[in-house]
């Protein structure tokens, strides 16, 4: 499993939590603690994504 798979099962995980803690008593505790979690997946995510396109796209302007 490389870092990718690892990163959007976690924000399952993340969305999972989200819903479960909905109807719970202190909801707005843990929902303040989860979803700077779940923007950070996000952002790792976006990291990596990021990362490989602006190499393939330098490698295309590098051969021209």
């Amino acid at each position: 499993m490389n870092n990718k798979e690892r990163i959007i099962l976690a924000q399952i995980q993340i969305d999972n939590l989200l819903t479960l803690t909905q109807d719970l008593k202190y909801q707005g505790f843990l929902s303040s603690h989860l979803l700077p979690v779940k923007y950070e997946l996000q952002r790792q995510y976006q990291l990596l994504t990021n990362t490989k396109e602006e190499t393939k796209i330098k490698k295309e302007n590098n051969r021209l």
